[in-house]
């Protein structure tokens, strides 16, 4: 319920803004979120949890550690020093089957970012700059997507990784999700020296993110890892692109409220 009502904040906002596309854009999203295609995008790529993945499995890597609220994590992110680990963003309503026949860069053999999907990408890496977000790096999956994602939330600046891609499900599978799973490990597991410099971005599928590090994201939603003194990944919490408009509004209320020296 909480992501509906996000949702249509950020329609609302859209709406406020008097731009024709952006309008547009706000109404159709509006129009699917609440719809059975819609949630079935939304769950097409995250595996049902067996009972062993829903108990230990689903919670963070170190129990000792809570999860953070929202704005919480966010407070840390500006921080830098963490991975955002990212859910692409929203897709097309119904949803086309990939082929994992063609190369992941053919966007006409796969789903692809719907209109709304678009428009979130740059609201969200706007929202991601204006709470002063610092990003030293950012890597995707080669899925259309996926790099849609990376290039509107964060310009032209990203590399790819075929170790971020989505699984492929087919019987035949020769890259089940547990390899994508273990291969999005890798990735998060060599960034350590990179932290240094500032959040590092990683844009993937919901299966892999889910398998590796137990965070259950929808569409366009953003979770953040920690990497313990052994390397170990510790899931820290997760937030929407509208928590951040949320977070930087309460910021500017903060500020104009304080007393003039």
């Amino acid at each position: 319920m909480s992501h509906l009502l996000e949702n249509r904040t950020l329609a609302h906002n859209l709406f406020a803004t008097g731009n024709a596309a952006l309008i547009f854009a706000a109404s159709a999203f509006y129009a699917v979120q609440s719809t059975p295609a819609y949630a079935h995008a939304q769950q097409s790529e995250v595996p049902t949890p067996t009972a062993a993945e829903a108990g230990p499995a689903a919670a963070p890597a170190n129990p000792a550690m809570p999860l953070y609220t929202s704005f919480e994590v966010i407070e840390k992110l500006r921080e830098g020093g963490y991975i955002m680990l990212i859910r692409h963003e929203r897709t097309e309503v119904p949803s086309r089957a990939d082929d994992y026949t063609r190369p992941p860069a053919e966007c006409r053999a796969q789903r692809n970012l719907s209109v709304a999907g678009v428009v979130s990408s740059h609201e969200t890496g706007t929202l991601i700059r204006a709470a002063g977000i610092p990003i030293a790096r950012v890597i995707t999956s080669p899925m259309c997507r996926a790099t849609e994602t990376a290039r509107y939330m964060f310009g032209a600046e990203y590399e790819t990784d075929n170790r971020l891609m989505h699984h492929d499900p087919g019987a035949q599978s020769k890259r089940p999700l547990d390899q994508a799973a273990r291969e999005t490990s890798e990735v998060i597991d060599e960034l350590a020296p990179v932290l240094a410099d500032g959040n590092v971005a990683l844009i993937s599928h919901g299966g892999n993110i889910f398998k590796s590090t137990g965070l259950r994201l929808t569409e366009g939603e953003i979770g953040v890892l920690q990497l313990d003194e052994q390397g170990k990944a510790i899931a820290m919490g997760q937030f929407t692109g509208s928590t951040l408009g949320f977070y930087i509004r309460m910021k500017q209320a903060e500020e104009a409220s304080e007393p003039a020296e």
